[in-house]
């Protein structure tokens, strides 16, 4: 499954057994509470809230088990409002309105707009009497304090961490460890086993490698051709997001948040970067191979015109034969649903041996986003009582892996998964029980994880996640991932790129980069749009001299549109972010 971010979709819930306590605000300058009744029933009144997610994938009204637990215990309905879906148009729509949502869950980086605008309300008179988990964070409280130059709590960092910075912030799918932002070649491994697993010392061997595979199987279950690589839209931004996350993340290249015209390595010991125009770099290089790709006939026709959630429909068909994300193909298509992983096909860790793979590491004070209240929000003290309980260590197992005592139970004071929460966490559609509000276990929650899920639980000292349990790593592996490890020699990605120095780790941090000037974002607007439109035309270029030509017109429209003061700018925040990782590191030295 994909958790959120780094783009992620977070699975939830477990049923708290503590019992609720009478909701009151005082003070003349705190927000006032409408939750108590006269009868002393806890939030009376049910109340629909929108909740603005910036990096979901899901849209609407929040249904299943998690809309009923929430509706049992505080009487809300959760009204999803996600730019992914919806277009990023709606992020300056309902700004310009001046409610953005009663829950706002963005960008650190879009933060600082946010409270501008006036937004998003000042939690601080709530936290006495509706904050005791997130009083626990203290210091990832004031890092957003200091970064807004305020003593003001506007807003609450997602992604908390209790692990080391410089250990990549991992999850785990099957016997495959990877992380969320992290991207590596995950190839079918039963079809790469039957073309004789040849060796790939460079990038450019997985061309052939592919080929062979597509001749093997080129038509998918439903019958439709099979394709090596399949590409979507949807999250281009600073460039396109299928060529600067794939291969140049797979030397350890990263585009460090903020910018948007240069790679930066993940090893902060120096100052390594990249600029997207240079013809000896990573992205031209993987422009380069998936045009070479797509003459060979193993890139997708349909890329330029499909969505992300037409790429799943293909991947789980098998029309696709490699990935640059774990949780983009194996959540997808080693599942137990689609008997695969059983029989055994699916995709798994294949490396190249040229190649050191970037990880983010685990940041204490929240990684990506942050969740707030919005300006207009109705009973705030409600919504405080909410997110607070998100934190909670009962609520983190909950959100991690489903409800107590249906999905999972603690057996001689380990947590383990149950028959039934095993089934659903292998193929997600496995329908809940009505008593607990029905609906596939996949539908979850659609939110921000407030606690990073791979956390160390402070209830049973184990990760969050089922998914790192040790119940479930040592029993959970498939006839497809037992197939992996024997011929690796390693128990998953993680244990794999450790053994053999192909790993590195920018170390978790809280650095947040300034906000443009206007000349400067304007000028990135115009020069994002140049470089994404014309990498999805290059890809596709009929022949060389229309690849070439396409590169050279790009590169004249970048010079003219203050491309050098964008590099400028971007070579600063990649020296202050490097500075900022190893910061973090020689603090846990």
């Amino acid at each position: 499954m994909k958790l959120s971010k780094r783009k992620t979709l977070t699975k939830a819930l477990s049923v708290l057994l503590a019992s609720s306590l009478l909701i009151t605000v005082a003070g003349c300058n705190q927000p006032k509470s409408t939750s108590a009744s006269a009868s002393g029933k806890k939030y009376a009144e049910e109340i629909t809230y929108d909740d603005y997610e910036a990096t979901q994938n899901f849209q609407g009204l929040q249904t299943g088990w998690f809309a009923k637990i929430i509706k049992d215990k505080f009487n809300i309905k959760l009204n999803v409002i996600a730019p992914n879906m919806s277009g990023q148009a709606t992020f300056q729509t309902r700004s310009a309105a001046g409610n953005l949502g009663d829950l706002v869950s963005v960008q650190k980086v879009d933060l600082s707009n946010v409270v501008k605008a006036g937004l998003l309300m000042d939690m601080s008179p709530l936290m006495k009497d509706h904050g005791s988990n997130l009083s626990k964070y203290p210091v990832a409280i004031n890092s957003i304090k200091s970064y807004l130059k305020t003593d003001k709590m506007y807003a609450i960092p997602n992604g908390l961490s209790t692990l080391s910075p410089t250990e990549p912030n991992v999850f785990a799918n099957g016997a495959t460890v990877q992380t969320q932002d992290g991207s590596a070649p995950y190839l079918r491994w039963d079809l790469y086993q039957a073309i004789g697993s040849p060796k790939m010392n460079t990038m450019e061997d997985i061309l052939p490698v592919l080929k062979k595979m597509q001749d093997l199987c080129p038509k998918s279950n439903s019958g439709k051709k099979t394709y090596g690589f399949s590409f979507f839209k949807d999250w281009d931004s600073q460039a396109m997001k299928n060529v600067w996350s794939s291969f140049p993340a797979m030397y350890g290249y990263n585009m460090v948040t903020g910018t948007s015209t240069i790679l930066t390595n993940g090893d902060s010991s120096k100052l390594d970067v990249q600029r997207l125009d240079d013809e000896n770099g990573l992205y031209y290089k993987t422009l380069k191979l998936y045009y070479q790709a797509n003459k060979m006939g193993l890139v997708d026709p349909d890329s330029p015109s499909q969505t992300w959630n037409t790429l799943t429909v293909k991947t789980k068909d098998g029309q696709v034969l490699f990935s640059q994300w774990a949780w983009a193909a194996m959540s997808q298509y080693n599942t137990t649903d689609l008997g695969n992983a059983t029989a055994p096909k699916g995709f798994e860790f294949v490396p190249i041996a040229d190649q050191k793979y970037w990880d983010g590491g685990n940041n204490p004070n929240g990684s990506g986003g942050i969740t707030a209240i919005g300006i207009k929000a109705k009973d705030p003290a409600r919504l405080m009582d909410f997110i607070n309980w998100l934190a909670d260590p009962e609520t983190e197992l909950m959100i991690a892996n489903g409800p107590k005592g249906s999905t999972w139970d603690v057996k001689d004071g380990q947590p383990v998964l149950t028959d039934f929460g095993l089934k659903v966490h292998q193929d997600g559609k496995t329908q809940m029980p009505e008593s607990l509000g029905g609906g596939p276990f996949e539908a979850g929650a659609a939110m921000s994880a407030m606690i990073s899920q791979n956390s160390i639980n402070s209830i049973l000292n184990t990760p969050s996640t089922s998914s790192l349990w040790p119940s479930v790593l040592d029993n959970s592996a498939t006839k497809l991932d037992k197939s992996w490890q024997l011929a690796m020699d390693a128990k998953n990605m993680i244990d794999y790129t450790k053994k053999h120095n192909m790993l590195v780790v920018s170390a978790g941090n809280d650095y947040i980069p300034p906000l443009d000037t206007m000349d400067i974002k304007s000028e990135r607007a115009i020069c994002q749009k140049f470089i994404t439109n014309t990498s999805w035309q290059m890809i596709f270029a009929s022949n060389d001299a229309q690849f070439n030509s396409l590169w050279s017109k790009m590169k004249s429209q970048l010079k003219g549109n203050g491309w050098e003061d964008i590099v400028a700018t971007d070579m600063k925040i990649s020296k202050d972010y490097n500075a900022a990782c190893q910061q973090v590191i020689n603090t846990v030295k």
